[in-house]
């Protein structure tokens, strides 16, 4: 809930949000349906993928955002869930996705800075830093010249 929450909050607006639910078992459909993302659940013991669109309306900016959401009837693991998060996009042909796990938390502004560099290059990439320390990324990079993982900022 909080990473939807923090991509309603953008300085630069988004025209949707995909959800997939990788065939969670924490409530997840319950959840969004409780928030009001979502305006009813899907069917228990799916065969196959279930699909929803509704609009949100965010009342602090008086601007509708599309919600998809995606429920898989297995999990297909990360990359998996990806992979139907960018299909359906392209489908639908948007211009842009912005890919996040469901514990990111941009900043309010990132989806604006990350656009001034949408010219320069086919994909963009924030740093992604550790919540309990902004010193430290959450990945790491490789410096391949001292073969070793910089896990620091700086």
């Amino acid at each position: 809930m909080e990473c939807i929450k923090r991509i309603c909050n953008q300085t630069r607006s988004v025209e949707a949000i995909y959800i997939i639910d990788n065939a969670s078992t924490d409530g997840t459909g319950q959840a969004l349906f409780d928030k009001g993302y979502i305006p009813v659940l899907p069917p228990e013991n799916l065969q196959k993928r279930w699909e929803y669109e509704s609009n949100f309306k965010l009342v602090s900016k008086n601007i509708d955002i599309k919600i998809y959401y995606l429920r898989l009837n297995k999990n297909l693991g990360g990359a998996g869930g990806f992979y139907e998060g960018i299909k359906a996009g392209y489908e639908k042909e948007y211009e842009w996705l912005w890919l996040m796990d469901d514990d990111g938390s941009p900043d309010n502004e990132c989806l604006e800075k990350l656009l001034r560099f949408r010219d320069e290059a086919h994909f963009i990439c924030p740093l992604v830093l550790l919540k309990k320390n902004d010193n430290h990324l959450s990945f790491g990079l490789i410096d391949y010249e001292n073969r070793k993982k910089k896990l620091r900022v700086s």
